[in-house]
């Protein structure tokens, strides 16, 4: 009879199995030390917005009314103007309220062009909030002469160019008129309540002003 030998039974049985190494467990959280990488801002909207004035420089040919070449730009580019500042010479000026005591008077020069004020609102259009009241525009001037004298008014008619007159102004739409109130008079006008009130031995009433 034949016998299994001793190695066929060993080489049937399971081995046990070595335990694998354990991998390391990666630390969480950003290593000391290190920063974080930086982001671009995204500016909202992809165009720049509309600019809400325009400042331009108005050239005025030589005899041709200043005041009219300002107001004919704005009507016809459908804007308001403010003016900032004019240089140039003019040859003539016809003013209001002058120092000679006419109700207008007309200057020759040439004189030298100091400075405009003013503004033109197109179609008389203007937004009017509550305590304005509604502009009175006029055009404003100052000439100086040769001999050193100023002369400043109203313009009451033509002003008549000479030469290299140049007018810079502010155009806008939709202009809003406001009615400012320096800190100074409604500080003074709440004081003046406090005493009253104090006169008549009764207490201020402060219902509403912080409001």
């Amino acid at each position: 009879m034949a016998h299994l030998s001793d190695g066929n039974r060993g080489s049937s049985e399971q081995q046990p199995l070595s335990p694998s190494p354990q991998q390391p467990k990666r630390p969480r959280g950003r290593p000391l030390g290190s920063k974080n990488k930086g982001k671009f801002a995204t500016l909202p909207g992809n165009e720049p917005d509309d600019p809400t004035a325009d400042i331009m420089l108005i050239n005025v040919s030589p005899d041709k009314d200043v005041i009219e070449t300002v107001t004919e730009y704005g009507r016809l580019r459908h804007v308001s103007l403010a003016v900032l500042s004019a240089s140039g010479t003019v040859n003539s000026v016809t003013l209001r309220n002058s120092p000679h005591g006419n109700p207008t008077l007309t200057l020759y020069g040439p004189f030298s062009l100091l400075s405009i004020t003013g503004a033109y609102l197109y179609n008389q259009h203007y937004i009017l909030h509550p305590g304005a009241n509604p502009p009175k525009l006029s055009f404003g001037i100052n000439l100086s002469n040769s001999h050193g004298e100023l002369f400043c008014g109203t313009v009451a008619g033509r002003v008549v160019a000479g030469q290299n007159v140049c007018v810079t102004v502010s155009a806008f739409t939709n202009p809003h008129v406001f009615r400012h109130v320096p800190e100074t008079n409604a500080a003074s006008a709440t004081a003046n309540a406090i005493v009253n009130d104090n006169d008549n031995n009764s207490f201020p009433d402060f219902t509403g002003i912080w409001d």
